[in-house]
Protein backbone atom coordinates (compact mmCIF):
# COMPACT_ATOMS: atom_id res chain seq x y z
CA UNK A 1 0.00 0.00 0.00
CA UNK A 2 1.48 3.61 -0.85
CA UNK A 3 -0.87 6.52 0.75
CA UNK A 4 -0.52 10.22 0.05
CA UNK A 5 -0.98 12.29 3.06
CA UNK A 6 -0.81 16.14 3.31
CA UNK A 7 -2.85 19.14 3.09
CA UNK A 8 -4.39 20.57 -0.12
CA UNK A 9 -2.24 21.20 -2.87
CA UNK A 10 0.96 20.18 -1.83
CA UNK A 11 1.31 17.54 -4.54
CA UNK A 12 0.03 14.21 -3.38
CA UNK A 13 -1.86 13.74 -6.36
CA UNK A 14 1.12 14.77 -8.47
CA UNK A 15 3.37 12.54 -6.83
CA UNK A 16 1.07 9.59 -6.66
CA UNK A 17 -0.35 9.74 -10.67
CA UNK A 18 1.21 12.74 -12.41
CA UNK A 19 2.30 11.10 -16.40
CA UNK A 20 4.92 13.03 -17.99
CA UNK A 21 4.96 11.62 -21.84
CA UNK A 22 8.30 13.97 -22.48
CA UNK A 23 9.97 13.31 -19.38
CA UNK A 24 9.75 10.04 -17.78
CA UNK A 25 11.90 11.52 -14.49
CA UNK A 26 8.78 13.22 -13.13
CA UNK A 27 6.20 9.92 -13.46
CA UNK A 28 4.15 9.88 -10.39
CA UNK A 29 4.02 6.71 -7.93
CA UNK A 30 1.52 4.68 -10.21
CA UNK A 31 2.98 4.65 -13.86
CA UNK A 32 6.19 3.72 -12.35
CA UNK A 33 4.84 1.00 -10.28
CA UNK A 34 2.38 -0.47 -13.06
CA UNK A 35 5.81 -0.60 -15.32
CA UNK A 36 7.85 -2.52 -12.79
CA UNK A 37 4.89 -5.03 -12.20
CA UNK A 38 4.00 -6.05 -15.96
CA UNK A 39 7.72 -5.37 -16.51
CA UNK A 40 8.35 -8.61 -13.49
CA UNK A 41 5.18 -10.66 -14.88
CA UNK A 42 6.81 -10.59 -19.08
CA UNK A 43 10.35 -11.28 -17.25
CA UNK A 44 8.56 -14.31 -15.48
CA UNK A 45 10.65 -18.24 -16.45
CA UNK A 46 8.67 -20.07 -13.05
CA UNK A 47 5.79 -21.37 -15.09
CA UNK A 48 3.14 -19.00 -13.79
CA UNK A 49 0.27 -18.07 -14.74
CA UNK A 50 -0.63 -14.12 -14.18
CA UNK A 51 -4.43 -12.68 -13.90
CA UNK A 52 -4.05 -8.78 -13.35
CA UNK A 53 -7.76 -6.59 -12.25
CA UNK A 54 -7.85 -3.06 -11.59
CA UNK A 55 -10.81 -1.60 -9.63
CA UNK A 56 -10.95 2.08 -8.36
CA UNK A 57 -13.20 3.68 -5.32
CA UNK A 58 -13.52 6.77 -3.44
CA UNK A 59 -14.84 6.81 0.13
CA UNK A 60 -17.20 10.23 0.49
CA UNK A 61 -19.32 11.40 2.92
CA UNK A 62 -18.57 8.14 4.38
CA UNK A 63 -20.17 6.43 1.42
CA UNK A 64 -17.84 3.87 -1.09
CA UNK A 65 -18.45 4.81 -4.50
CA UNK A 66 -17.14 3.23 -7.82
CA UNK A 67 -15.56 5.22 -9.94
CA UNK A 68 -15.58 2.89 -13.04
CA UNK A 69 -19.08 2.23 -12.26
CA UNK A 70 -20.92 5.51 -10.64
CA UNK A 71 -24.29 4.18 -10.84
CA UNK A 72 -23.19 1.12 -8.74
CA UNK A 73 -24.62 1.76 -5.62
CA UNK A 74 -24.45 -1.73 -3.87
CA UNK A 75 -20.74 -1.71 -2.31
CA UNK A 76 -20.29 -3.25 0.89
CA UNK A 77 -17.72 -3.92 3.17
CA UNK A 78 -17.38 -7.50 4.52
CA UNK A 79 -15.17 -9.75 6.37
CA UNK A 80 -14.49 -13.60 6.22
CA UNK A 81 -11.54 -15.25 8.28
CA UNK A 82 -9.91 -12.46 9.50
CA UNK A 83 -9.75 -10.87 5.34
CA UNK A 84 -11.67 -7.47 4.75
CA UNK A 85 -13.15 -7.49 1.38
CA UNK A 86 -15.53 -5.34 -0.86
CA UNK A 87 -18.20 -6.74 -2.85
CA UNK A 88 -19.97 -5.31 -5.69
CA UNK A 89 -17.24 -3.46 -6.81
CA UNK A 90 -16.15 -2.84 -10.73
CA UNK A 91 -12.99 -5.38 -11.84
CA UNK A 92 -11.04 -4.92 -15.02
CA UNK A 93 -8.91 -6.80 -16.20
CA UNK A 94 -5.71 -4.90 -17.10
CA UNK A 95 -2.78 -6.12 -19.45
CA UNK A 96 -0.57 -3.02 -19.35
CA UNK A 97 0.42 0.01 -17.46
CA UNK A 98 -1.24 2.32 -19.89
CA UNK A 99 -4.02 -0.22 -19.75
CA UNK A 100 -3.83 0.67 -15.70
CA UNK A 101 -3.17 4.85 -16.09
CA UNK A 102 -6.46 4.87 -18.55
CA UNK A 103 -8.77 3.40 -15.98
CA UNK A 104 -7.40 5.89 -13.47
CA UNK A 105 -8.09 9.05 -15.90
CA UNK A 106 -11.82 7.53 -16.74
CA UNK A 107 -12.26 6.99 -12.99
CA UNK A 108 -10.77 11.02 -11.74
CA UNK A 109 -13.44 12.18 -14.33
CA UNK A 110 -15.96 10.96 -11.79
CA UNK A 111 -14.28 11.81 -8.67
CA UNK A 112 -15.61 14.34 -6.38
CA UNK A 113 -14.17 18.10 -6.44
CA UNK A 114 -14.67 21.68 -5.11
CA UNK A 115 -13.37 24.97 -5.39
CA UNK A 116 -11.52 26.10 -1.90
CA UNK A 117 -9.42 28.65 -0.56
CA UNK A 118 -7.06 25.89 -1.12
CA UNK A 119 -7.39 24.87 -4.62
CA UNK A 120 -9.69 25.35 -7.57
CA UNK A 121 -9.98 21.90 -7.99
CA UNK A 122 -9.64 20.26 -4.60
CA UNK A 123 -10.64 16.50 -3.86
CA UNK A 124 -13.20 16.01 -1.65
CA UNK A 125 -13.10 12.62 -1.17
CA UNK A 126 -10.05 9.83 -0.75
CA UNK A 127 -9.17 7.67 -4.15
CA UNK A 128 -8.71 4.03 -3.65
CA UNK A 129 -6.64 2.53 -7.10
CA UNK A 130 -6.55 -1.26 -6.52
CA UNK A 131 -4.27 -3.89 -8.69
CA UNK A 132 -5.00 -7.00 -7.85
CA UNK A 133 -2.21 -9.75 -8.92
CA UNK A 134 -2.75 -13.61 -9.16
CA UNK A 135 -0.56 -15.94 -9.61
CA UNK A 136 -1.18 -19.21 -10.43
CA UNK A 137 0.94 -23.26 -10.95
CA UNK A 138 4.85 -22.48 -10.60
CA UNK A 139 7.67 -24.87 -10.64
CA UNK A 140 7.53 -24.29 -6.55
CA UNK A 141 4.60 -25.65 -6.22
CA UNK A 142 5.66 -28.73 -8.76
CA UNK A 143 3.31 -27.26 -11.35
CA UNK A 144 0.19 -27.83 -9.48
CA UNK A 145 -2.06 -25.30 -11.34
CA UNK A 146 -4.68 -25.16 -8.41
CA UNK A 147 -1.57 -23.35 -6.41
CA UNK A 148 -2.47 -19.89 -6.15
CA UNK A 149 -0.50 -16.49 -4.63
CA UNK A 150 -2.59 -13.19 -4.50
CA UNK A 151 -1.57 -10.26 -3.81
CA UNK A 152 -3.38 -6.52 -4.08
CA UNK A 153 -2.06 -2.83 -4.13
CA UNK A 154 -3.97 -0.01 -2.78
CA UNK A 155 -2.75 3.16 -3.91
CA UNK A 156 -4.29 5.88 -1.69
CA UNK A 157 -4.99 9.35 -2.85
CA UNK A 158 -5.80 11.27 0.74
CA UNK A 159 -8.17 14.22 0.80
CA UNK A 160 -6.24 17.29 1.92
CA UNK A 161 -5.75 17.28 5.95
CA UNK A 162 -6.15 21.16 6.61
CA UNK A 163 -8.33 22.26 9.05
CA UNK A 164 -12.24 23.33 8.05
CA UNK A 165 -11.33 27.02 8.72
CA UNK A 166 -8.39 27.31 6.71
CA UNK A 167 -10.11 25.54 3.59
CA UNK A 168 -12.68 28.51 3.36
CA UNK A 169 -15.99 26.16 2.80
CA UNK A 170 -19.71 26.36 3.21
CA UNK A 171 -22.66 24.46 3.37
CA UNK A 172 -22.52 21.23 1.54
CA UNK A 173 -18.74 21.80 1.19
CA UNK A 174 -18.24 22.33 5.19
CA UNK A 175 -20.10 18.78 5.30
CA UNK A 176 -17.63 17.30 3.53
CA UNK A 177 -14.81 19.02 4.63
CA UNK A 178 -15.71 17.59 8.36
CA UNK A 179 -16.40 14.24 6.50
CA UNK A 180 -12.94 14.18 5.40
CA UNK A 181 -11.15 15.38 9.15
CA UNK A 182 -13.40 12.35 10.66
CA UNK A 183 -12.06 9.90 8.48
CA UNK A 184 -8.57 11.11 9.08
CA UNK A 185 -8.62 11.79 12.68
CA UNK A 186 -9.94 7.67 12.75
CA UNK A 187 -7.53 7.27 10.59
CA UNK A 188 -4.39 8.81 13.18
CA UNK A 189 -6.44 6.80 15.79
CA UNK A 190 -5.62 3.87 14.49
CA UNK A 191 -2.39 4.03 13.52
CA UNK A 192 -1.79 5.50 16.88
CA UNK A 193 -2.69 2.66 18.84
CA UNK A 194 -1.50 0.45 16.46
CA UNK A 195 2.05 2.51 17.30
CA UNK A 196 1.70 1.69 20.98
CA UNK A 197 2.86 -2.40 21.58
CA UNK A 198 1.20 -2.65 24.60
CA UNK A 199 -2.06 -1.31 23.49
CA UNK A 200 -5.04 -3.30 25.30
CA UNK A 201 -7.75 -2.21 23.02
CA UNK A 202 -8.09 -2.62 19.60
CA UNK A 203 -7.55 -0.08 16.84
CA UNK A 204 -10.73 1.72 15.69
CA UNK A 205 -10.94 0.44 12.00
CA UNK A 206 -14.90 -0.12 11.92
CA UNK A 207 -15.43 4.01 12.81
CA UNK A 208 -14.65 5.23 9.37
CA UNK A 209 -14.93 3.34 5.78
CA UNK A 210 -11.56 4.27 4.97
CA UNK A 211 -9.76 2.75 7.54
CA UNK A 212 -12.04 -0.44 7.78
CA UNK A 213 -11.31 -0.57 4.11
CA UNK A 214 -7.58 -0.53 4.85
CA UNK A 215 -7.81 -3.14 7.38
CA UNK A 216 -5.80 -5.59 6.39
CA UNK A 217 -2.98 -3.35 5.15
CA UNK A 218 -2.69 -2.69 8.68
CA UNK A 219 -3.26 -6.33 10.18
CA UNK A 220 -2.63 -8.49 7.84
CA UNK A 221 1.19 -8.17 6.62
CA UNK A 222 1.41 -6.06 4.00
CA UNK A 223 4.14 -3.90 2.97
CA UNK A 224 2.73 0.08 3.56
CA UNK A 225 4.34 3.03 2.78
CA UNK A 226 3.07 6.49 4.02
CA UNK A 227 4.38 10.03 1.87
CA UNK A 228 3.81 12.83 3.69
CA UNK A 229 3.30 15.88 1.65
CA UNK A 230 4.00 19.56 3.07
CA UNK A 231 3.63 23.07 2.08
CA UNK A 232 6.40 25.49 2.56
CA UNK A 233 4.80 28.51 3.31
CA UNK A 234 4.61 30.44 6.20
CA UNK A 235 0.65 30.32 6.53
CA UNK A 236 0.93 26.71 6.32
CA UNK A 237 3.02 26.13 9.72
CA UNK A 238 0.16 24.86 11.44
CA UNK A 239 -0.81 22.44 8.88
CA UNK A 240 2.90 21.51 8.38
CA UNK A 241 3.68 20.52 11.59
CA UNK A 242 0.16 18.29 12.04
CA UNK A 243 1.07 16.60 8.84
CA UNK A 244 5.04 15.39 10.17
CA UNK A 245 3.97 14.77 13.54
CA UNK A 246 1.47 12.47 11.18
CA UNK A 247 3.93 10.65 9.67
CA UNK A 248 6.18 10.72 13.00
CA UNK A 249 3.75 8.41 14.48
CA UNK A 250 3.18 6.41 11.40
CA UNK A 251 7.02 5.05 10.82
CA UNK A 252 6.44 4.15 14.97
CA UNK A 253 4.05 1.31 13.54
CA UNK A 254 5.69 -2.49 12.56
CA UNK A 255 3.80 -4.41 9.95
CA UNK A 256 5.62 -7.49 9.62
CA UNK A 257 4.82 -8.35 5.22
CA UNK A 258 3.28 -12.10 4.48
CA UNK A 259 2.54 -13.81 1.42
CA UNK A 260 -0.80 -14.70 0.69
CA UNK A 261 -0.35 -18.20 -0.59
CA UNK A 262 -2.14 -21.27 -1.12
CA UNK A 263 -0.67 -24.68 -1.38
CA UNK A 264 -4.11 -25.32 -3.34
CA UNK A 265 -6.77 -23.23 -4.57
CA UNK A 266 -10.32 -25.32 -3.32
CA UNK A 267 -12.86 -22.74 -5.16
CA UNK A 268 -10.99 -23.45 -8.23
CA UNK A 269 -10.32 -27.20 -7.76
CA UNK A 270 -13.55 -27.72 -6.56
CA UNK A 271 -15.10 -25.97 -9.97
CA UNK A 272 -12.69 -28.04 -12.24
CA UNK A 273 -13.25 -31.40 -10.78
CA UNK A 274 -17.21 -30.49 -10.98
CA UNK A 275 -16.78 -29.53 -14.70
CA UNK A 276 -14.68 -32.83 -15.32
CA UNK A 277 -17.70 -35.11 -13.62
CA UNK A 278 -20.40 -33.61 -15.59
CA UNK A 279 -18.45 -33.88 -18.74
CA UNK A 280 -17.76 -37.70 -17.73
CA UNK A 281 -21.81 -37.82 -16.70
CA UNK A 282 -22.58 -36.59 -20.31
CA UNK A 283 -20.70 -38.98 -22.44
CA UNK A 284 -22.32 -42.09 -20.11
CA UNK A 285 -25.43 -40.59 -21.22
CA UNK A 286 -24.30 -40.19 -24.96
CA UNK A 287 -23.04 -43.64 -25.03
CA UNK A 288 -25.85 -44.88 -23.10
CA UNK A 289 -28.51 -43.36 -26.22
CA UNK A 290 -26.68 -44.12 -28.56
CA UNK A 291 -26.58 -47.60 -27.54
CA UNK A 292 -30.17 -47.74 -26.84
CA UNK A 293 -30.58 -46.30 -30.20
CA UNK A 294 -29.27 -49.49 -31.97
CA UNK A 295 -30.98 -51.52 -29.83
CA UNK A 296 -34.24 -50.39 -30.68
Amino acid sequence: CVMCYGQTGTGKTYTLSNVDKRDPAKNGIMPRAFEELFAAILADRGGHEFAVTASYVQVYMESVQDLLRPDTDKIGIREDRGEVFMTGVYEEKVKSADDCMRLHAQGNANRTTAFTHMNAESSRSHAVFMVTVERTGGDEFGGDEFARTRACLFLVDLAGSERVQRSGVEGENFSEAVSINKSLTVLGRCIYMLADPKRQISPPFRESKLTRMLTNVFVSGSKTTLIVCAAMGQADVVETNSSLDFGKQAMRVKVKEKVNADAVDYRALAQELQKRLDEHEKRLKDAADEALAKIE
